[in-house]
């Protein structure tokens, strides 16, 4: 794939580029190569900002969002996410924020930064609640509980719940 991929450049088939790339992202993905396949997908989300294609932009950092989370590099998910959320806003396509926002306080968490996580899991709640999407409002509701409970914020948790 890799001599497909020089040919396509040499001829600037933009068509066979991505295509090749999408499968070397795949086939990355797939036998664990998580490095590999997160510098394959920022290469076709950069050829996607090039071609201003929103919906592949999308697409590729969702990927990337998903393959960071994989390999645990939560600073980068958290990148890939908070440029998913620009996206949607910009596009005031907002019923995947408040998910995108969990997930963002559950990278933070990871990382040991309880005071992040715990930001973010109420801007999911508030979000997701201003607009009545009560799933996801109370998914944040449960989260900022238990992360207060798991920090011994029992008060904090009690007003949660």
């Amino acid at each position: 794939y890799e001599q497909i991929l020089a040919v396509a450049r040499q001829q600037q088939d933009a068509a066979a580029e991505e295509a090749t790339l999408v499968t070397l992202g795949e086939l990355s993905f797939s036998y664990f190569d998580y490095i590999k396949a997160a510098a394959t997908y920022r290469e076709l989300l950069r050829l996607a900002e090039e071609t201003r294609d929103r919906t592949k932009q999308v697409a590729y950092l969702k990927q990337l969002a998903y393959i960071y989370d994989q390999a645990q590099q939560h600073q980068l998910a958290i990148k890939a996410k908070e440029q998913l959320i620009e996206l949607f806003s910009n596009e005031q396509d907002f019923i995947q924020i408040p998910i995108l926002r969990l997930s963002i306080g559950t990278n933070y968490q990871a990382l040991g930064l309880q005071e992040q996580a715990a930001q973010n899991y109420q801007e999911a709640y508030a979000f997701a609640f201003a607009r009545q999407m009560f799933g996801p409002a109370s998914d944040a509701l449960q989260k900022l509980a238990n992360l207060f409970q798991s920090n011994n914020q029992t008060q904090q948790a009690l007003e949660v719940y």
